[in-house]
């Protein structure tokens, strides 16, 4: 995901309808394997305002500042509206970020090639309470609008290779656990 492209190991959930990662900044998060994503490290990162389609089609909420976890503070009235999200798990864990865009590269498991997918929403998560520990967070292959196979079957021009060979993102490398405090 962005770039340059982190390496990032995320826990797949076929009940999920949203791929969403750790993100700094973060008010509450959880140990994972490697590091957490730093949008500010990212070329093509951009985080999604109110009025983009993907916001709107989607029923999601607004907040005026860019990180959901910093809704209360004083905002200038000229900080622009932008994209929020929560999603909430059956074991009572939650996640809750920015709605996002950047480029998610995938490699086709056959010849190792790499696609770049660019615009590709996600959730940038900034408040993270639950049983996620170990991954850098949940790539979704439910059936919404927000899902990696819903969002590789809208591009334009995705060749057949995307939609058919077995998914393999980037390979995650084995580093040292940091600690999210």
């Amino acid at each position: 995901m962005g770039t340059p492209q982190p390496e990032v190991l995320a826990t797949v959930d076929r009940g999920s309808d949203m791929f969403w990662l750790q993100c700094k900044p973060y008010e509450d998060c959880y140990n994972q394997t490697g590091p957490i994503f730093n949008p500010a490290r990212s070329s093509s990162f951009r985080t999604l305002p109110c009025s983009s389609p993907v916001c709107k089609d989607n029923y999601l909420q607004c907040s005026n500042n860019n990180s959901s976890s910093r809704s209360n503070n004083t905002i200038a009235t000229s900080a622009p509206r932008v994209c929020v999200y929560t999603v909430g798990f059956g074991d009572g864990s939650v996640s809750q970020g920015n709605l996002s865009e950047d480029t998610l590269v995938r490699k086709s498991a056959s010849t190792g090639k790499p696609y770049y997918i660019t615009g590709f929403a996600f959730g940038c998560s900034h408040i993270n309470k639950g049983l996620f520990a170990g991954s850098a967070g949940i790539l979704g292959l439910g059936r919404g609008k927000l899902s990696l196979p819903s969002q590789l079957l809208m591009i334009q021009g995705a060749s057949a290779a995307i939609a058919t060979n077995p998914l393999l993102l980037l390979p995650h490398r084995q580093v040292p656990e940091p600690r999210c405090r």
